[in-house]
């Protein structure tokens, strides 16, 4: 793989991590601190800033989790082994920095299945997020993959959530961290949300929920332009408003949007399709659409 491989991935929402350092002194904590440093400084080079926060503990070796410890760009550490941490996304309180997250090291994926299935018997709160470990693929990881996808993905329930480690550190250090102000005159509310970000974050996005409103008695919603995409519907209590913030949304859209028009196959006009629908309903988002035939 190569760095214009990774700038590609990027763009589908692929997160990265440190795993191995260039370090010949393999358990010498300041060496790995040192080359976890030039690591980084590659990292936001080749991919024009972005940088890197999350270890995948290599080889078992904890010396490598010690030396996350005093690395401050490194803000969440998952492991098989010597884990105090393992995540129930019901019951998190915290930001999870500097945590050490347990991830499961099973290479049949087989085995997989057997541990969504007996989650999902036990109530919500009790149910663990389930980290893989995968460091090489076959049809066995296709066929566990489209299984997910058939029970719980989109041709299923619509109940999973499939995020890298990097997104749901994200995810719920905006969740913790984030204030809400809400004022109401009238029959209008207005939500006021801010969301600090800390050091290379990249997915600003969140989700409101909406106690005791259906949302077929809201009679329109409005965004601002900090807000990119957006979208909301019923659940269990109420109206979830999934609020996404990231700056070069509509640029994306049109990138996919450009390189179906250049070469208009079926995966493209996919892609094509896949970015444009994550942006709120506007003109510009509907010209894109048609742009693309639909």
């Amino acid at each position: 793989m190569i760095w214009d491989n990774v700038r590609v991935m990027l763009n589908y929402g692929v997160g990265i991590a440190f795993h191995d350092v260039e370090t010949e002194e393999v358990h010498n904590i300041d060496s790995i601190v040192s080359h976890y440093n030039i690591a980084q400084n590659i990292i936001t080079s080749k991919l024009n800033g972005r940088g890197c926060k999350i270890l995948a503990e290599p080889n078992g070796n904890y010396d490598y989790v010690k030396a996350a410890l005093v690395y401050n760009p490194i803000q969440l550490m998952t492991a098989q082994n010597n884990t105090k941490d393992t995540l129930y996304p019901f019951k998190v309180v915290s930001d999870l920095n500097k945590k050490l997250i347990h991830r499961y090291d099973n290479k049949d994926p087989n085995m997989y299945r057997s541990i969504i299935v007996d989650n999902l018997i036990s109530d919500r709160e009790k149910r663990k997020a389930i980290h893989v470990l995968a460091h090489a693929t076959d049809y066995n990881w296709v066929s566990f993959l489209e299984w997910i996808n058939d029970q719980y993905g989109k041709d299923g329930d619509d109940s999973v959530w499939f995020p890298s480690m990097e997104e749901y550190y994200e995810y719920n250090y905006y969740r913790i961290h984030s204030k809400i102000e809400t004022a109401i005159n009238g029959n209008i509310l207005k939500i006021k949300i801010r969301m600090p970000a800390g050091q290379y974050f990249y997915y600003p996005s969140i989700t409101l929920n909406l106690k005791g409103i259906r949302a077929e008695n809201i009679q329109s919603i409005q965004t601002d332009d900090v807000i990119t995409g957006f979208s909301y519907g019923n659940y269990e209590e109420g109206t979830m408003l999934n609020i996404d913030c990231y700056k070069y949304l509509y640029e994306r859209a049109l990138f996919f949007s450009e390189q179906y028009l250049a070469n208009p196959t079926d995966d493209n006009s996919k892609d094509a399709f896949y970015f444009i629908n994550q942006l709120k309903e506007s003109d510009k988002k509907n010209e894109l659409l048609r742009r693309i035939g639909y």
